[in-house]
């Protein structure tokens, strides 16, 4: 695997993931607050 191909996949996998923690964080305790989405409220009750 050449070190293009292979930071391609790093980067993807980084993103992914990030992508994934921007989405779940407020459920998993406002770790992000600025960003909640509209079902916050709720789920904190």
């Amino acid at each position: 695997m050449n070190a293009k191909r292979k930071a391609t996949l790093l980067g993807a996998l980084a993103m992914t993931a990030f992508y994934i923690l921007l989405i779940f964080a407020p459920a998993w305790g406002g770790l992000i607050t600025a960003e909640q989405p509209a079902t916050a409220p709720i789920a904190g009750k």
